[in-house]
C-alpha cells in the first residue's frame, strides 16, 4: 500500500574539520589566503558541501535546514561529566583570537599558537552546536551540554521552529599538510546532525478502480515529541509527547484529487483537478515545487527491543501485542509517531450518482520498514523519510465497512491502517485552518440530488462562524452557534464566514468551532459528518522608532502577523509593467487596485481579472491581500451569488485611519522588521521557516532595470541576512521569482497607535 524511502542526511550536511598545526607553516593559499597563522596554531574549518545523496535534497526548498546562522564551539576535557573548559560563540566574520571568517561554503576559525599551546588543544574534545540562537552558558560539563533541548513553541507544540545541529569532532586518521613546511597536522572531522527528521508524502492513484476518486484534505504528524535533546538520544518515553505535530491541510496543501486514467477521462468535465498522482518528493531540480509539502518532527526513539513483528503496516505493532489487536496496538504505541493522510472518498455509480462518500484516514507509523523481518518505530534525527501512498482497487472496502481495519492491496506492499466513515454525503473539505483576517470560505459537499442539509456548531465553542442558509424564512447569514438548514447548495458548496480575530476581539486567542453537517433525504437522516475549523490568533508586535516612521508614516504601530501560511498562489500581474515600489506594503498593493491612481496608472483593470477574493484566473497574492480590510466584524451581507460575481474592490483608502487594522502583504522592509524582531526575541516563537521563500509586495520594476518591469517580483527568506540589507545594497538574484509562480505568503495587519 505504500513505499517508504529513507535517506540518511548525515552524509549530506556540513563537515567540520579541525586542523591542528602543531609545528610550522601556514595553511595552503587555496584554503584561506587571508590568514597567515603562526607555528602551532589550530584551524577549525567548517565546510558546507553540497548534499551527497542519490535523491538530493539541496539547500533550496526544504533543505535550508542545512543553513548555519550561528555556532557555539565548545572545548572540553572529554565526555560525560568531564568539564567544559571554554566556549566560543560566532554569528559571522570577526577579527581577533580566534579569527573567524564566514564564507559562502565554509567557515574558518583560527586559534593562535599561544592559545593552542596553552589549552593543549590537540588533546581536548571539541563539540559544535549550530543554530542555538545565542551563546551557550550555565553548563559545566558535556552531559549537561548534550541534554540541552531545542523546544517547540508553546503555541504550536511539536512543530520544530528552525533546526539546531550537534557534532563531536572525531579523529579519523586524516592529516593536514602545510604548503610551506610540508609538515603534517592532525585533522578532526565533525559531521553535524539535525535534531529533526523530514517527511514528504506522495499519493499514487493509478491503481484505483474506475469511478473512485480520492481527494487528500490534509497530512499531519501525530504523537510527536515537543522537544529534542541536541546531543543525546531523544527517547519517546523521556520527553513530552503531544497529540499533534506539524500539519498541512486544505488550502495549505494545494493538492489535486487522484483517480485512474479511465475515471479522469470520464469524469474530468465534472470534477476539476483530477490527477493520477499528487504530492511529491524532493529531487534535484524541484526544490521549489509547492506540491511537495515537507513535514518536520523531532527525533523519537524507542530502541531495538521495541521493534515490530513482521506483518503489513496496518498491524505494525511492538512485540508482545496480540495478533491484529488494534486496541492493543493503540495502547502500546501511545508514544510512537505516525503520519496521517486525511482524504475524502468518493465512489460513483456508472450513471454518475454517488454510491459512497465520506472521510477516510490513512495512518502510517514512521520507522525503518526496509527490513521485512523486523520493523521498528524509531524516528531518527537527520533522516529524510519519503513515503508514498499507493492506492489500489476500491482503496477501502465497499459499504462503509472496513474489513479488519485494512485496505484491499497488493500483499507485497506495505499497507496502511485505515479509518473511514462512508455514507451518501460528506464534506469534501477536511478540517479548516484560518488566519485572523476574517474571510469567506467554501466547504464542498458531495451529496446526491434532492437532499436537505443542516449545520450546527458545538455547544460551548466561541461563535465566530457564520453560514448562509435558513433557520426560518428566506436564506441569510446566520451564526452556526444555532442550527442552520437549507435545501440548496451554491455550485456544490456551503459558504461560511469567519469573523476577524484582532486585539479588539473579546477573547484574543486561538479559537475553534466544531461544525456538524447533517444530510437528509425525504425527511430521513442519511449521513452526519463533522469537521473542525480553527482560527489562529496572530502574532502581535508593537514597533516604534525613526525607521518605523519612515515606512508607515507613523510611530509607534501595532503589527499583527499571520501565524500560519496562506495558500500558495502567484504574485500576479505577469505582463503588467510596474514602476513603483514603496517601503509600506499596503501602498504597494493599494496602487494596483486604485481606480484614481494620481499617476494615471490603470493597473486596476488587470486586478479585476482576479476577483472575487483575488483567487480567479490563477490568483494574485497582491489582490488577495487587499480583500480583508472591509470585512465586517459581525455578519456579512452579500449573498454567495453576489460574492462570486462581484467586480468591485473593498472600499479602501490610500491613507487608512489610525483606528483601522489594514491587512497587506509585507514589503521587503516589512519582512526586515519581522525578522529583526524575531532575532531580538520580541516575537513569540512562530513557524516562519528558513527553507521557504515568501512573497513580498515589491515588484521588480522598470526602475531596477533588471527586466522590463513586467515579469518578476521579490521574495523574502529568513536566515539569509536580508534583514541587514540597506537601500543601496544589491538584493540577491535568487530572491526574485516569476510573478506567475505559486509561493507561500503571510499577511500583516498594521494599526497606528494614536
Amino acid at each position: 500500500m505504500s513505499s517508504l524511502f529513507l535517506q540518511k542526511m548525515q552524509k549530506t550536511v556540513y563537515s567540520m574539520i579541525l586542523v591542528g598545526i602543531l609545528l610550522l607553516g601556514a595553511c595552503q593559499q587555496d584554503v584561506l589566503d587571508t590568514i597567515s597563522p603562526d607555528k602551532g596554531s589550530v584551524f577549525l574549518r567548517v565546510v558546507l558541501p553540497e548534499p551527497m545523496m542519490s535523491n538530493q535534497v539541496s539547500r533550496a526548498g526544504a533543505t535550508d535546514f542545512d543553513k548555519i546562522r550561528d555556532i557555539n564551539v565548545i572545548i572540553a576535557n572529554g565526555e560525560g561529566d568531564d568539564a567544559i573548559l571554554e566556549a566560543f560563540y560566532f554569528t559571522g566574520t570577526q577579527e581577533g583570537d580566534p579569527d573567524v571568517r564566514f564564507g559562502d561554503d565554509q567557515i574558518m576559525i583560527h586559534f593562535s599558537k599561544d592559545y593552542t599551546t596553552q589549552m593543549g588543544l590537540d588533546s581536548k574534545v571539541i563539540y559544535i552546536v549550530a543554530n542555538y540562537g545565542r551563546e551557550i552558558t550555565g553548563i559545566d560539563n558535556v552531559r549537561e551540554l548534550k541534554t540541552l533541548k531545542q523546544e517547540s513553541s508553546p503555541s504550536l507544540p511539536g512543530i520544530p521552529s528552525g533546526c539546531m545541529m550537534f557534532a563531536k569532532a572525531d579523529d579519523e586518521g586524516e592529516e593536514h599538510t602545510h604548503s610551506e613546511s610540508e609538515e603534517a597536522g592532525k585533522t578532526l572531522t565533525a559531521k553535524l546532525e539535525r535534531t529533526v527528521a523530514m517527511i514528504t508524502v506522495a499519493i499514487d492513484g493509478r491503481g484505483l478502480r474506475d469511478n473512485v476518486i480520492i481527494t487528500p484534505t490534509g497530512i499531519s504528524l501525530h504523537q510527536v515529541p515537543s522537544a529534542c535533546f541536541i546531543g543525546a538520544n531523544n527517547n519517546g518515553t523521556e520527553v513530552d509527547i503531544v497529540a499533534r505535530g506539524e500539519f498541512k491541510e486544505g488550502a495549505q496543501l494545494d493538492w489535486g484529487s487522484v483517480a485512474n486514467a479511465t475515471t479522469i477521462q470520464n469524469q474530468g468535465a465534472t470534477f476539476s483537478n483530477l490527477w493520477e498522482e499528487t504530492g511529491d518528493h524532493y529531487i534535484e531540480g524541484n526544490y521549489g515545487d509547492d506540491h511537495v509539502a515537507p513535514l518536520f518532527l523531532f527525533e523519537n526513539l524507542h530502541g531495538v527491543e521495541f521493534g515490530a513483528v513482521k506483518d503489513d503496516e496496518r498491524y505494525k505493532r511492538p512485540d508482545g501485542v496480540g495478533q491484529k489487536d488494534l486496541e492493543g496496538i493503540t495502547r502500546a504505541t501511545a508514544t510512537c509517531s505516525y503520519l496521517n493522510v486525511a482524504a475524502n472518498y468518493l465512489r460513483l455509480n456508472d450513471d454518475g450518482s454517488v454510491a459512497f462518500t465520506g472521510k477516510v484516514n490513512f495512518r502510517f507509523f514512521i520507522g525503518d520498514d526496509r527490513n521485512k523481518e523486523r520493523f521498528d518505530f524509531n524516528v531518527v534525527r537527520n533522516t529524510y523519510y519519503q513515503i508514498t501512498l499507493t492506492l489500489t482497487g476500491d482503496a477501502v472496502t465497499e459499504g462503509g465497512e472496513i474489513k479488519d481495519g485494512a485496505l484491499e492491496t497488493n500483499p507485497d506492499a506495505i499497507s496502511w491502517r485505515v479509518v473511514s466513515d462512508l455514507g451518501m454525503a460528506s464534506f469534501v473539505t477536511g478540517d479548516v485552518n484560518l488566519n485572523a483576517s476574517g474571510e469567506y470560505f467554501p466547504i464542498e459537499v458531495a451529496a446526491g440530488d434532492d437532499v436537505e442539509w443542516s449545520i450546527s456548531g458545538r455547544e460551548g465553542d466561541t461563535p465566530f462562524l457564520w453560514i448562509y442558509g435558513r433557520s426560518y424564512g428566506s436564506p441569510q447569514w446566520q451564526s452556526v452557534a444555532g442550527t442552520v438548514s437549507g435545501n440548496d447548495l451554491y455550485d456544490g458548496k456551503l459558504w461560511l464566514y469567519a469573523q476577524p480575530l484582532v486585539p479588539d476581539t473579546y477573547i484574543f486567542q486561538d479559537r475553534t468551532c466544531e461544525v456538524t453537517l447533517t444530510i437528509k433525504k425525504n425527511g430521513t437522516v442519511i449521513d452526519t459528518k463533522t469537521i473542525t475549523v480553527t482560527q489562529y490568533a496572530p502574532i502581535q508586535y508593537t514597533a516604534s522608532g525613526e525607521y518605523i516612521e519612515e515606512i508607515f508614516g507613523h510611530s509607534p504601530v501595532n503589527v499583527l502577523i499571520d501565524k500560519i501560511d496562506r495558500e500558495a498562489m502567484p504574485w500576479g500581474f505577469k505582463g503588467e509593467v510596474l514602476d513603483f515600489n514603496h517601503s509600506d506594503g499596503y501602498r504597494n498593493a493599494f496602487h494596483l487596485i486604485d481606480k484614481n491612481d494620481p499617476d494615471g496608472h490603470q493597473h486596476w483593470q488587470m486586478a479585476q481579472r482576479y476577483l472575487p477574493f483575488g483567487t480567479n484566473n490563477g490568483g494574485s497574492a497582491m489582490v488577495y491581500s487587499m480583500m480583508f480590510y472591509g470585512n465586517p466584524s459581525m455578519a456579512p451581507s452579500l449573498t454567495p451569488e453576489q460574492l462570486m460575481s462581484t467586480t468591485e474592490f473593498p472600499d479602501l483608502d490610500a491613507a487608512p485611519s489610525y483606528t483601522d487594522w489594514y491587512w497587506t502583504l509585507p514589503s521587503i522592509a516589512g519582512w526586515q522588521i519581522i525578522e529583526k524582531a524575531s532575532k531580538e526575541g520580541k516575537l513569540d516563537e512562530h513557524p516562519i521557516y528558513d527553507f521557504f521563500q515568501y512573497w513580498t509586495s515589491d515588484a521588480v520594476t522598470t526602475i531596477s532595470k533588471l527586466d522590463g518591469g513586467d515579469k518578476r517580483a521579490y521574495t523574502y527568506q529568513f536566515g539569509r541576512g536580508l534583514d541587514s540589507l540597506k537601500d543601496t545594497d544589491v538584493y540577491p538574484s535568487d530572491q526574485m521569482a516569476d510573478r506567475d509562480k505559486s509561493l507561500r505568503f503571510r499577511l500583516i495587519a498594521v494599526k497606528k497607535v494614536n
